[in-house]
């Protein structure tokens, strides 16, 4: 047993005696294990002796560092972060992504103003503003929760607009912000937010959807009027305006007080405009049988039934696209013949159909 003694006075129980730190004296120089003696039954090696022939390896110079050898290869790039293809998101920088995840926590847990602070704080030191405005876009959601929190979702929605140049992005938030402005009972807002979504999408989905919200704020008993004399105002500025017409299209013929003769008249201009829109010429004819105006609806639904038989599929379409192309023919020559059905029905002539 081997101890090491600091100095004072160092109490040492060994067999039950104390000893004081003068009676203990510093252990002799310790010797170096000597080897083990070879085993009788294995034979002792012999030391292996120097070749007199083969010069022995220089040995290193301390003094000088050892050369190393030069090397063609080209040091590795660092590398890049690959920027978003069309469609994709930017990525989240991790300082970022800290604070977003710490507000979906506070989010899970119904802590708004604690997940609102954070996704703020997230937006604040992200520095790719297309990541930015996907911060912004989730603070606009979450601020969404609480009715009452209209106006921030609506403010977050912006700022994500702001910031992104994707014009697709853009559009998607635009019906987001058109929905914070509904929740807030801002119809005038809503209105304006779903019209630039419906505009900027090239999604034809979503400007379906965007434009039915669209309509929907038009017609709401606490707007319909003041929109009507809005866009009458753009009509009389612009009489050729589609987005204008198609504005007044629906406050003729859903909004509180419909005028059917105006309507017709506002579908009539459409359906020149897009001849190639089925949807805006099979409207034309309701508008026309709405009207008993037989004469015109028969001609309009048997020129739709014509083109429709007479379509043909392009000769490059994938099997798949040529049996999709194949089902939508049939679709148009069913609803061209159920509109002339309707006609005839209305008149009492149901004998007197060709087909």
């Amino acid at each position: 047993m081997r101890g090491l003694v600091c100095g004072g006075v160092l109490a040492l129980v060994l067999g039950g005696v104390a000893l004081r730190a003068e009676d203990v004296k510093p252990p002799d120089t310790v010797k170096p294990p000597e080897p083990p003696a070879p085993s009788k039954s294995e034979p002792a090696k012999p030391e292996p002796k120097a070749d007199p022939a083969k010069p022995e390896p220089a040995k290193p110079d301390p003094a000088k560092p050892d050369p190393k050898p030069p090397t063609d290869k080209p040091k590795p790039k660092p590398k890049e972060t690959p920027a978003p293809k069309p469609g994709e998101r930017a990525k989240i920088s991790n300082e970022a992504q800290y604070y977003l995840e710490l507000a979906q926590v506070h989010r899970r847990f119904n802590k708004l103003d604690e997940a609102l602070a954070n996704f703020q704080k997230s937006a604040e030191v992200e520095k790719d503003d297309d990541a930015k405005s996907q911060i912004l876009q989730q603070a606009g959601e979450t601020a969404l929760n609480d009715p009452k929190r209209s106006g921030d979702a609506a403010g977050f929605f912006e700022k994500a607009i702001a910031v992104t140049k994707d014009e697709q992005v853009k559009a998607v938030l635009y019906l987001w912000l058109g929905g914070a402005h509904r929740t807030g009972k801002e119809y005038a807002q809503a209105e304006a937010a779903f019209f630039t979504a419906y505009k900027s999408s090239s999604d034809p989905r979503m400007k379906q959807d965007a434009f039915r919200q669209f309509a929907e704020m038009l017609v709401k008993p606490e707007r319909a009027e003041s929109a009507l004399a809005e866009w009458e105002k753009r009509a009389a500025e612009k009489p050729d305006d589609l987005d204008t017409l198609e504005a007044l299209r629906v406050l003729y013929t859903q909004g509180p007080k419909p005028d059917p003769k105006k309507g017709l008249a506002v579908e009539e201009k459409l359906a020149a405009a897009h001849p190639e829109d089925h949807e805006t010429r099979f409207r034309l004819v309701d508008r026309y049988r709405n009207a008993k105006d037989y004469p015109k609806a028969e001609a309009l639904a048997r020129a739709l039934l014509k083109e429709a038989q007479e379509q043909k599929a392009p000769a490059d379409l994938k099997p798949e696209d040529a049996k999709a192309f194949e089902e939508k023919k049939k679709g148009s020559i069913a609803r061209a013949k159920k509109a002339i059905v309707q006609i005839y029905e209305d008149q009492g002539r149901l004998a007197e159909l060709d087909f």
